[in-house]
């Protein structure tokens, strides 16, 4: 079955006001994980992030470098023993400022390597008070996206935005490893930036390097915010992965593909965006 179409907001979009842009970025540190290095991780080894443990629960934390959402390094959590308590096992991107009584959008892609097993997403204040949840989503094997929006409250300064693992009903699955990337909260309130032209129509490039091994980079335009599924294809015209799908921003944008678990030979990648449909080769070349 396939997934359905998720917002997605990206790192830094832009609207063409005159002579000048509205840029939004996000507010959260490293919530790629691109400042960090390769490895197994203890409780403040990654920046931006505090790693937790607690209870009988018990998880190796580590930095990859792997088929990512974004950049090359994501987290991995490789989940070994529940408890009661969800939090037992935290993954805390913390602190970053925001202003009281402004709405905000929290986004965060996910998977793992079973279909099923529960994790929740939230954030709020350093003392513990909550703002927003996506409870106990079901994780699959593919990338997804998880998003929600939430207003900070009355004397708001300060974020965090935990990431509880160690749900007892994910037992069951155990041993298990989830795979977070990307995590991003942007403000509605944006600021004045340089222009930035919008596509006049739709694109899709050709990926390069080409041929290939294992990664490529693929760009695509769209000219208004559109429905975007960019699609692996093998020479039967069988979709062997589904490299990205959901609503993107006008704008000119980029998808890495790793494909270091594909075998040699020749494929075609399909975007599909609103109306428009380009396919197109490549090689990857082991």
């Amino acid at each position: 079955m396939k997934k359905p179409y998720r917002f997605l907001p990206v790192g830094i979009f832009s609207l063409v006001l005159g002579t000048n842009t509205l840029v939004a970025q996000s507010i959260n540190p490293n919530g790629g994980f691109e400042e960090s290095t390769v490895g197994v991780k203890g409780a403040a080894d990654v920046a931006g992030w505090t790693l937790l443990l607690g209870g009988v629960a018990a998880a190796t934390f580590e930095i990859e470098n792997f088929d990512a959402q974004e950049g090359s390094l994501a987290l991995s959590v490789e989940l070994t023993n529940v408890d009661a308590n969800p939090w037992d096992v935290q993954a805390v991107n913390e602190t970053f400022a925001v202003t009281p009584n402004t709405q905000y959008t929290y986004s965060v892609w996910a998977k793992a390597d079973a279909g099923g097993p529960l994790v929740s997403f939230t954030v709020g204040d350093p003392s513990y008070s909550e703002w927003g949840r996506a409870n106990q989503v079901a994780m699959t094997l593919d990338w997804q996206q998880i998003t929600f929006d939430f207003t900070t409250p009355d004397g708001a300064t300060t974020g965090r935005a935990p990431i509880h693992i160690a749900d007892v009903q994910n037992a069951s699955y155990l041993p298990m490893v989830f795979y977070i990337d990307n995590l991003q909260i942007t403000s509605n309130v944006v600021g004045v930036g340089d222009k930035k032209e919008i596509p006049a129509e739709y694109k899709l490039g050709q990926n390069y390097p080409n041929p290939f091994n294992p990664s490529t980079t693929i760009e695509f335009s769209v000219p208004t915010r559109s429905d975007v599924r960019l699609s692996l294809m093998n020479v039967l015209g069988q979709v062997v992965k589904e490299m990205t799908q959901g609503i993107y921003e006008a704008g000119n944008h980029k998808v890495t593909l790793d494909a270091s678990h594909l075998a040699t030979g020749v494929y075609f990648y399909r975007l599909d965006a609103g109306n428009f449909v380009d396919v197109k080769k490549l090689v990857l070349a082991k």
